[in-house]
């Protein structure tokens, strides 16, 4: 049972579904109503934590994309805040100590394949080796931005990731964060 992290487009699962993936968190749309068992829905802040009022939702998976130190603080210590986001943009604010706090506070970090580098999945997979729970998101808006599982398999081992990693990167701890909200909004 594969879960895709983060899909923008609600159209792109039948497509994720043909390649594999059987459950999906698709970015927060009002309009989406989560009828359906295999879908949840997540809000990605971006820089802050300024719509305090949606942290509220009990049926949505909250991720920051935090652009400095100080956010990525607050993020970490936030109840509400479930898992933050990293690409090559923002990966050099998660230093060791930041990282003790991800591991302690039990948070997600996601990569967001699409937008990082080969020095961010080296960096992701050095992070998973020191017990962070990283998965792999494609954050697709467009098919082409898909990532299908054994492409994101044979990705990671050419990265220098062990076999029994990748797995649990691709199928456990996704599977744990899609379980975070329940089924009833």
């Amino acid at each position: 049972m594969l879960v895709e992290t983060c899909i923008r487009d609600p159209s792109l699962i039948d497509p994720l579904n043909k390649i594999g993936y059987t459950k999906f968190i698709v970015e927060f749309d009002p309009v989406i109503e989560k009828v359906e068992v295999r879908l949840r829905r997540r809000l990605t802040f971006r820089g802050s934590l300024e719509s305090k009022r949606l942290l509220q939702r009990d049926d949505v998976i909250n991720f920051l994309k935090p652009l400095e130190r100080a956010q990525l603080i607050k993020a970490l210590n936030d109840k509400k805040v479930h898992g933050i986001s990293i690409d090559k943009n923002n990966f050099h604010l998660l230093k060791k100590n930041l990282l003790n706090l991800v591991n302690i506070k039990e948070k997600y970090i996601e990569i967001n394949l699409n937008n990082s580098t080969s020095q961010v999945i080296r960096r992701a997979i050095e992070w998973g080796h020191k017990g962070t729970k990283i998965v792999f998101s494609s954050c697709a808006s467009k098919i082409s931005e898909i990532w299908p599982p054994l492409s994101l398999f044979n990705y990671l081992v050419l990265h220098g990731a062990s076999i029994p990693d990748i797995i649990t990167w691709i199928n456990t701890y996704p599977l744990e964060l899609f379980e975070i909200v329940s089924d009833y909004s």
